[in-house]
This record gives C-alpha cells, structure tokens and sequence, in this order.
C-alpha cells in the first residue's frame, strides 16, 4: 500500500516553522513563518499497515529548495512492531525535489490480537520534523470489507474557504529530564511551531553568578537554542542570581503542552541563524537571518528600511527591499487641532539596544513628554521592538506617554488619533482585511480600507471615507477578535496584528491609497468611552501622569501567504504558549515570593484550565461586560485594571497577587495575571518617565501619599483642589475615574510577582521611576517623608509599610542598591513613631494609646521582606527590622489579640476581628523564621473560632486541611500549620556583663550551645525580660538596637565594644542569640552600666 484512505497535506518549514495544514496530495498551503518557505509535501498524516505486511509514505518538496536538503525518518519513541524497511535518509536537491521519494514501513507479525501505535518523525535539514501516525491493524481487529449497507469512507473534503485554521496536530511532547521542567502550554487552541517565548526560572540563593553553563533541552533530551539573561540578583547580599530569564522556541500542539528542561551542566547550541545587530552613530541595524531592518536614531519613523530574504541566499538584493526610507512613516499623534506631532522630527531621541542576544533582540526609543502650556503639550513615546532569529515578523510595543517632568503641574494630553504608520514598496498589491479568524475582505485598496474594532464585541471592514461596510465581524465575551490587515504582492507581503484589538478598544488597521499602512492604536475614527458614551468632544486623552501601551506584530512574508495561515499567527500573538516552572521548585528555592518565598505547596491545586481569560465566567458578576457599568472592564482605558478600586482607596479587600499561577499553573491565571499588572500601569496616572529624584525632585517635588487623591503631582497643602488646574478639562471631557495608589492602598505587590513569571520590560521601566519616586524627604523635618507625614497629616501604619514594601519591590526588580540609603532613614523615622511602652506603632498627637491590627500586620510584612533582602550582610538593617517586628509579633500577642482597633491602656482583652487577616501571615513567618511556635496557638485559635467571642478571619483560611490556592494572605499559616516549627533554638545567654572600658561601653558573655549570632538591645530605662506595660520599664522590642557582625563560638567566651550612649548615664543591655538556621533564644539578663 502507497497510501492510507486519509490523505494529508503537511508544509513544514526549513528555517522557522509554525503549523501544518490538511488538505488532498499536491494542494498548497502558505504557512506562518518567519521567512521565505520551501514546504515538505507528505501524502499521509496516518498510516495503516496491517501485521506482518508493509506500506510505504511518499514525501516531496513544494519547490526548488536550491540547496540539499536531507530528510530523516525516525521513530519518536521505542518502534514497538515497526521498523522503518526503507528511505530512513532521503536527499532532495534541484534536480529532484518535485519527485516522490517513500519511507518504508514494516509491521511484525507479532501473534498478539491487540493494534499499536508509533510516531514516525520526520526531520528536515536537521532540524524541524513532524509526525506520521502509524497504526498496526491487527489480523483479529481488521476491519471488515465495506458493504452497500456499509459504504466506503468518503475521503476528507476541501476545506471550506473562510474557515479558521485547524490545530497543528498532536506532538509527542517527551518528559522531563535531570534539571528544572518547564511545562509549556498552548494557549490559541491551535498549537504552535517554533514560537518564541520567555520562561523566568528562580534559582537557589548562592549558587550561580554566571549563566555560561545554562542550557535548555526538549522532551527528548535534544538541547535546543535558548538566550539566558539574568532577571535580578541578590543585590544586598553576594550578588548571585535570583531570576534567569530563558528565551528560546517552542513547539506545542493544538490544545496541549510541551516539555522541556533546564539545565545547568554545560552550554546549548547557538540557533543556525543568530540575530546579528550592528549599530553606527545614526542608525541600528539588525539581521535575524531572514529579516534584515534599519532604525535610525534621529529622525525615527520606525523602519528605515526592510529586507526579506525571499530567495533564501543569505544576502539582501536590492529587489528584496520591501520599506524604502520615508519620512511620512513612524508613529504620529494627531492633536485636538489636527496637528501632527511626528516622532521623525523630534530631536531629543534615545535610542538604546537594550538586549543583544543570539534568540532575541530588542531595542527601545523614547521621547519625553514636555509640557509648556495648554496649547503647547508635546506627547511623550517609547517604543521597543523584538527581533527573534530566523523569524520575519518583529513585535512592536508602543507606549503613549502623558508624563512631564519639566514642569510642577501639567495636565491631561488631548489628541484625536496615534498611528504607526509603514508603507512598503509592493507593486499593485492586494490588500486583506479579517475582523477575526476566518471572516475575510479581500480586494484592492482603492481609495482606502479600514478595519476598526469599536468595542469589545464588534468591528468591521469598510472605506475610508464611510458608507456601508464591506464586512462585519462579532466575538463573543469569551473570544478575542484577533483581527488583522495584509498588504501582498506577488512575491512578498507585510502584515499587521494589534494584541488584545477587541479587549483594549479602539484599534484599527487602516491602508490608505498609496499604500500606506497605519496601525491605528487610537484612531481617528473613535474616540475616548467614560461611563457609558463616547465623549462629545470626539477626542481621546491621558490623564496627567499616564502611561499607556498597545501590542502589535508585524510579519514580513513571501508569496502565497493564506489567510489560514494568517488566522493562526494572530491567535498565536494573542495566546501565546504559556510556560510553567513546577511548584516545587518556587517551594525549593524560595526566592519568588515575600514572606522568604514560603509555599506549602507540593503539587498545584488541581482544576479546570479554561485556557483563556474566562470573560463570561468572572466578569458577569460584576457587571464588567456592562460598558454602562463603572465596573466595565473593556476598552484600553480598562483593560483588566482593579475596577473595584478605580478610587484606589475604600474600605475592604485585600491586596492582590500573582501567586495563584504558580499554585495552579493554569493558562487562564497567567492571562489574567497579566491584564491585572498591565492594567494598574496603563488605567492610573502613576507614572513619570525617566525621572531622576537628584535631578528633577525640586521641581516636580511628587508626592508619597494623596489619599484617593486624582495625582502624584505635588500637594502644597495636602487638599486636593490646591493642585492647579493648568488644563482645564474641555467639553464633553472628564476626569476617568482611575486615580493613583495612595500608601495606604499601595496594592502594587501582583505587578513584581508577574514580573517574575512574565520577564515584562514595561514592569521593570515602572519600578526604575517607583525607586526613584521613593527616594523622598520632607525637609522641613529631616526625616523621610512617608505615610506618617502624609499630605494630609494622617498617620497610618499601613501606609507606611506599603510604600517601604514598593520600595523593596522596585530594588528587587532593578537593582537599585541605593535605596537602601533612603530606607535606613525611614526605619529611624519608623523607630520614632513605635511605642516605647507597648511596641505598637502611632503619631504621638494622634491617638497615642491606640493602634489598629491589620495595619501593624501589614508592617510587619514589609518587615519582614526587608529582612529577607539583607540578610546579615546588612547588621543595622536587620537589627533594626528585627526588633521592629518583634515588638509587633509581641504586641498583638500580649495586648492586640488580632482585633480592630485596641486601646493598649485597656486591661480588658479585645475581640477579635475579622479585618486583622493581614497580621496572619507575618505572625506565622515569625514562628517559623526564629523558632518560636509559642506564637501561634493564638494564631490558630482566632484563625478557627475567633477570640475573646470575636470574629474569625474574613478570607476563609479557617480550614487549614484545605491547600493554599494562590491568594495573597494564608500562605505562611499554611506552611507552619504543614511544617510546623519547633522552640529549638540555643539557650539564653545568662552570665552578661557590662562595663565601661577605654570610653566606651563593653558587654561580656558566654556563647550557649548552637549560638552563632547575637543581637544587643540597650535602654535608660530597666530592660524587663517579662512583657510589662509599666512606663518606667522596657520591653526589649521597644529597647534601641546595637548592630554588630559578631560571628559567636560556642562555649566562648565573647566582648563587643559600643561608644556613643549618652555619657553619665546608666545604661541597661540585653541580648538575644541566634543559631545558624534563624532560630532565637530566650532573653538574657540583664546588665547595668553608666556609659562614659
């Protein structure tokens, strides 16, 4: 037998496949790819040979490859009963490649009454394959000859035009192997081949400096080319790398998952194309092997100048030119009064290569906002452009800048339409236009076209100047539109895809009558949606301080592009493959989350994956696809960003987080995930580009904290109509409702967790202006200007512990070490603000004896990062945290018992409360982190029945036999109730001593068993080592600290030497030690002496 009944069409690419395709023997298929390609035609996708015979599968090109390519069969498994009788090598050249060679396949005749299948894999020039189904038919299961009552199967009919693309079919996606596993899942539903991706691998602390020795290998053990950047280090501690990210291509079926492996026992291949880039003073070149492009640095209209490699020779000619230089193209912001602000003519460029990696290339280009008046109001941009070898399309993200900085105050930015505009060199082209998969206009440009998606729902084909359309489309709440527009000639094409078209409306893809091409990310033909309405004024704009970015892909193609093929590059720009790293290894490494990246995990919460963002599933309930809703969470000015507190402040709720993709490893979560951190940087006006607090901090003087204010500009006097109104708000126009984070409701912890599943570049740029925004001081104290000296003189301890957490968020993500400088200030400024007679936190004129719970836990979180982050490379930063969150741990324990508001002067023991849910957590890392389970019967008492005939937590944590599901609270309750800690620390030290040596004061003591660490407290009052509320006494946590880097010997005796207490004064010192894990002993004595 030649054939099967079932015949198939496969093209797989040579340089950078993405799908395969069926149709009958000799049909053609354009596939999606990153070049010029020469398709492999098969005439069977499965393969039935019934046992102890043979058939055979013929195999051609589709055109004159020019070169020899050889094909390879294999099995992707154990053969089972096949064997491969002949052709296992095939070579195809000039003079053969429109001749069918065949694979011979043989099927034992094994005597067994039960049919097997093999994967036969077809490799091509070494690299790429696909995969032949074969099926043994047993003698016992052979299936009977057809009758008239049983006719023949009819054979597959020609697709029907206009359809969407069918999946690529099942690859066998290997296992694991020795080294992290990386589970890559699809997410288009329709597979993808080669796709480029990046997955974040966290690495244990102390082991890697370099990343020489990384390498990825797939399902069957083959290394495959990667790129390996480090994400972020151990700044504070020995620099070694916390997060790598990997960059490499993946292949997935339709519907399924991949695997693959990182290793770190030597390095991988380079690709056979490396992205190459060269750069001279006024233009950037890059070369990714099928794609030659230029960028200029002054005078940026996007692409210089294009080449595709249409004849696969290695070189550029002239006739493969497909952007000539034009100063019309680039992005254009049309403003309210028709002008164009050009970035070709701007002057103030900055053109950066900002990654040169053998997989990937980027470059970024950006321009400041500058703010002179009303009517003079220059928009800012940055723009970045991916580059991936081998591949002809490059991803374009564009960020629309409303941001100053050369002013105090500005305004919102007005403007009718930003374009990026492209026109190639194509001779009588055909232009192609599909509001979604499978629903296409074709036909010639005309006097223009324009594919415009005006909501979420609906978008359609028509001129350019009006009248009926031409085609319309419709998705569903659960469908993206994925629209695209092509521009083809006969030998090459461009094409255009907006990500998110449908869920960040308006976009629109426009080619005009010259052929110019305009991906529309706020098009003239629409205009800004608020509450319900377009606005009037038909104008779009950006509040003050905002920041907005758009998504877009542009592929430079051969001829013969279908628009199948076209479908499916769109589905798989929108859902691209999703990688996974194991639970496990977040739960070994512990580098990943706050709170020292506890998970008690072992395996993810096991469920449904929806795949996608399940619109109808979890956007109904609150009214997010109801555009008359505030709820509504459509629309660029939207798009997944926290509805629920557009105000940013109010009452309830928790923050959010992104660890519920690491403990369900679902598609869906990672989509959603991402809209949410994207969201928060796109919807808010909390945003300066580029912004330098040496340099630009007496102008523009931001401020840390205007509760529900509508800006981070400055507050003169703390009121929010004090901000000048410098633009006044036109007709028709308002402000949109999504206001900045204030400190108090600083919820910006999902954005760094997403950094780390996603490597975002646009997160990274937010956090370089949240490090710098953070560097502030009021000077009229000296102090650091934070929560407890807000603008409006509130004093709030949850305020300050989110903006110390965004803080450490933003060292983390950039390496930004000096922050630290500022934070040391602000832990003095804590220090003054804490009880010295409970350990509770307050404003010494504002409620002095009272104190909130879930505000002090929420402290003792951002406490707790910073500990984590230094380590005992940094004493004074640890001591002082340390005894911080002691005092807070200690506090709620003998005086908060987890309820609202306490008044520490009260003798009666409070009622619990649910909202003290924050304290939770930081309460159960302390147990574990020091040792000392004492603290947590309280812990589970309130967590299971509340105390003192209060009320429980209100997130439902109560059942702790349940798993952690991924929220941001309970999951170190979970841990400790999973591994619970032990009281193992050392002994307490008891023979302390102090006196006064050579002007300073000494203290002596014998280090216990295990002890390897010590921290000394000192007070002018008497240091009590049992809790006391009397205001002539101490509490140790509320003593001041004495950093040291003693390292103890056990059973030594040890001296630490301290000037600068307050001369002729009795001074009274304790000390605490610590074993080699964390664990704490008991308090010391105490030893007495007038200092010097």
């Amino acid at each position: 037998m030649r054939c099967s009944s079932r015949r198939a069409l496969v093209r797989l690419l040579l340089g950078a496949a993405l799908l395969c395709g069926c149709e009958p023997f000799g049909g053609t298929t354009t596939i999606v790819a990153g070049g010029p390609s020469v398709g492999l035609v098969a005439d069977a996708a499965v393969l039935d040979v019934l046992e102890g015979e043979s058939g055979s599968i013929g195999f051609r090109l589709s055109e004159d490859p020019r070169r020899t390519v050889l094909l390879e069969a294999a099995f992707a498994s154990d053969a089972g009963p096949f064997v491969i009788a002949s052709g296992a090598s095939l070579t195809f050249d000039s003079s053969n490649w429109d001749s069918v060679q065949y694979v011979g396949i043989g099927a034992r005749d094994d005597a067994d009454t039960a049919s097997v299948s093999r994967l036969l894999r077809i490799r091509l020039g070494g690299t790429f394959y696909m995969d032949i189904d074969l099926r043994e038919v047993d003698q016992g299961a052979r299936e009977p000859e057809p009758t008239e009552e049983d006719p023949p199967a009819e054979e597959d009919p020609e697709p029907t035009p206009g359809t969407p693309p069918p999946p690529v079919p099942p690859i066998d996606p290997g296992e694991p192997k020795d080294g992290v596993s990386l589970t890559v899942k699809d997410a288009s539903g329709l597979g993808a081949i080669d796709y480029p991706i990046t997955a974040v691998i966290p690495l244990s602390f102390g082991v890697y400096q370099e990343t020489t020795d990384f390498r990825i290998v797939d399902g069957q053990g083959t290394p495959v080319p990667a790129q390996f950047d480090v994400l972020n280090r151990w700044w504070l501690k020995d620099n070694s790398i916390r997060h790598v990210a990997v960059k490499f291509f993946a292949s997935v079926s339709g519907g399924g998952k991949a695997y693959y492996t990182f290793q770190t026992t030597g390095a991988g291949p380079a690709p056979a194309e490396s992205v190459r880039v060269t750069e001279t003073a006024g233009v950037i070149t890059v070369d990714t092997g099928t794609l030659k492009f230029t960028v200029r640095k002054t005078g940026f209209n996007l692409f210089d100048e294009v080449w595709l490699d249409t004849n696969e020779d290695g070189a550029y000619a002239a006739s493969e030119r497909v952007v000539a230089p034009n100063t019309a193209g680039g992005p254009v912001l049309t403003d309210r009064h028709g002008a164009e602000q050009r970035a070709v003519d701007r002057t103030d460029l900055k053109a950066v290569v900002e990654e040169s990696g053998p997989i990937r290339t980027v470059i970024r280009l950006s321009a400041l906002t500058k703010f002179h008046s009303a009517s003079d109001h220059q928009h800012g941009f940055a723009v970045r452009l991916f580059a991936y070898a081998g591949k002809s399309f490059v991803k374009v993200d564009y960020q629309l800048q409303n941001s100053a900085k050369n002013a105090r105050f500005s305004g919102p930015l007005y403007f009718d339409d930003l374009s990026l505009r492209l026109k190639p060199t194509l001779s009588s082209p055909t232009l192609r236009l599909a509001p979604g998969p499978g629903n296409v206009w074709s036909g010639t440009v005309g006097s223009g076209r324009v594919l415009l998606q005006n909501s979420e729902r609906s978008s359609a084909v028509s001129n350019s100047s009006g009248g009926t359309a031409l085609l319309t489309g419709s998705n569903t709440p659960a469908e993206a539109s994925m629209g695209w527009a092509d521009l083809s000639d006969g030998q090459r094409g461009v094409f255009w895809t907006i990500r998110n078209m449908a869920e960040m409306w308006p976009n629109a893809l426009e080619v005009s009558s010259d052929s110019t091409m305009a991906v529309r990310l706020w098009p003239r033909q629409s205009a800004q949606f608020q509450n319900g309405s377009f606005s009037s004024s038909g104008l779009y704009w950006l509040e003050d301080m905002q920041q907005v970015y758009k998504e877009a892909l542009v592929y430079f193609h051969g001829a013969n592009t279908s628009s199948a093929d076209l479908d499916r590059l769109a589905a798989t720009f929108q859902y691209h493959p999703v990688p996974f790293v194991p639970i496990e290894e977040y739960a070994r490494t512990r580098v990943t989350l706050n709170l020292s990246g506890l998970i008690p995990n072992s395996e993810v919460i096991p469920g449904t994956d929806t795949k996608r963002i399940p619109w109808d599933a979890s956007y109904q309930r609150d009214n997010a696809t109801n555009p008359s809703n505030g709820s509504y969470n459509f629309g660029w000015g939207n798009f997944l960003g926290d509805t629920g507190r557009k105000s940013a402040s109010g009452t309830g709720g928790v923050n959010m987080t992104a660890a519920d993709v690491i403990a369900t490893g679902r598609v869906s979560n990672w989509l959603g995930k991402e809209g949410l951190a994207i969201g928060d940087l796109n919807c808010r006006g909390q945003w300066l580009a580029e912004y330098d607090r040496d340099t630009d901090y007496a102008l523009v003087q931001p401020t840390q904290d205007p509760y529900s204010g509508r800006s981070w500009r400055a507050h003169v006097t703390g009121n929010e109509p004090d901000l000048p109104n410098v633009v006044p708000y036109l007709p028709g126009t308002q402000f949109s409702d999504w206001k900045p984070r204030d400190n108090e409701h600083g919820w910006f912890y999902h954005i760094e967790d997403f950094y780390y599943l996603s490597a975002n570049p646009w997160i990274r740029d937010w956090y370089e202006f949240i490090g710098e925004f953070r560097k502030t001081e009021r000077s009229n104290t000296g102090l650091a200007y934070w929560s407890f000296l807000s603008v409006q003189g509130w004093e709030t301890t949850r305020g300050e512990a989110h903006s110390i957490a965004n803080a450490m968020q933003a060292l983390r993500v950039t390496g930004d070490t000096s922050i630290m400088a500022w934070m040391k200030m602000r832990f003095a400024n804590v220090k003054t603000h804490q009880s010295k007679q409970w350990g509770s936190f307050h404003h010494p004129s504002i409620n002095p004896t009272r104190a909130s719970v879930f505000e002090h836990g929420y402290l003792a979180r951002a406490l707790a990062e910073v500990m984590d982050e230094t380590g005992l490379y940094d004493r004074e930063v640890w001591d002082r945290c340390f005894n911080l969150i002691w005092g807070i741990v200690e506090w709620n324990d003998r005086i908060g018992d987890f309820a609202y508001v306490v008044d520490n002067t009260s003798l009666t023991p409070p009622t619990s409360a649910g909202s003290a849910l924050p304290m939770t957590d930081p309460i159960a890392w302390f147990a574990w982190k020091f040792g000392a389970p004492k603290y947590l019967d309280k812990l589970f008492t309130y967590i299971s029945s509340g105390l003192n005939g209060g009320s429980r937590p209100y997130e439902d944590i109560a059942n702790l036999s349940n798993q952690w599901t991924g929220s941001s609270l309970g999951r170190a309750v979970h841990y400790v109730r999973k591994y619970a800690p032990t009281a193992d620390g050392p002994a307490a030290v008891t023979n302390l001593t102090a006196s006064a040596v050579s002007g300073k004061v000494e203290i002596r003591f014998t280090a216990p068993a295990g002890a390897k660490s010590v921290h000394v407290v000192w007070s002018t009052l008497p240091i009590s080592r049992t809790f006391t509320r009397e205001a002539d006494k101490r509490n140790p946590w509320c003593a001041e600290v004495l950093p040291n880097t003693l390292i103890l010997t056990p059973g030594s005796s040890h001296a630490l030497q301290f000037g600068g207490l307050p001369s002729g004064t009795t001074v009274h010192l304790a000390v605490v030690v610590f074993d080699i894990y964390g664990h704490m002993s008991g308090i010391s004595n105490v030893a007495s002496v007038t200092a010097p």
